[in-house]
């Protein structure tokens, strides 16, 4: 499969219709992986609507004196997220 980490690697608005974008390319046109983080984090760790382990210090905002790793929960919740993306190509 193919997918972007941090950025997108073909930018759709260059992309003509005659182009066959494959199927396995997970994220074409989507949120990136990290974006998928992001907002990952966001709904399960954050106090506040901006701040993320990265963005905050590697710290979470409601543990303030524990330090993090900033994928410590993450690989986790992107190996789930990958897996079910094949799922959805392969099924």
């Amino acid at each position: 499969i193919y997918f972007d980490l941090f950025e997108p690697y073909v930018n759709p608005s260059y992309v003509k219709d005659e182009y066959w974008i494959p199927k396995n390319y997970i994220t074409y046109g989507k949120k990136t992986a990290y974006e998928e983080l992001m907002d990952w984090e966001k709904i399960n760790f954050c106090t506040r609507d901006t701040d993320t382990v990265w963005e905050c210090g590697h710290k979470f905002p409601k543990e303030n004196d524990a330090i993090w790793h900033p994928n410590e929960n993450g690989y986790k919740y992107l190996s789930q997220w990958l897996i079910n993306k094949i799922k959805e190509i392969y099924e």
